[in-house]
């Protein structure tokens, strides 16, 4: 089991998985770019609400490969 502590949104986090520590990391600069992304379209969203949207974005993408 791997553990790294990453960055989203400027905030820590600790990661656990069974898969590498980079591909642990490449999550976690997924995630963060989406967040920031959301953010920056719209100043006025709260962390919570960019991060709501950031996961039906995400699992609009998931549906859509499938």
């Amino acid at each position: 089991m791997n553990v790294i502590t990453v960055k989203i949104n400027g905030l820590e986090y600790n990661l656990k998985g069974e898969e590498s520590e980079e591909y642990l990391h490449k999550v976690a600069i997924y995630a963060d770019k989406k967040i920031k992304g959301i953010l920056d379209n719209n100043k006025k969203l709260s962390t919570s609400s960019a991060a709501v949207l950031s996961a039906v974005n995400v699992t609009d993408e998931l549906f859509k490969a499938y």
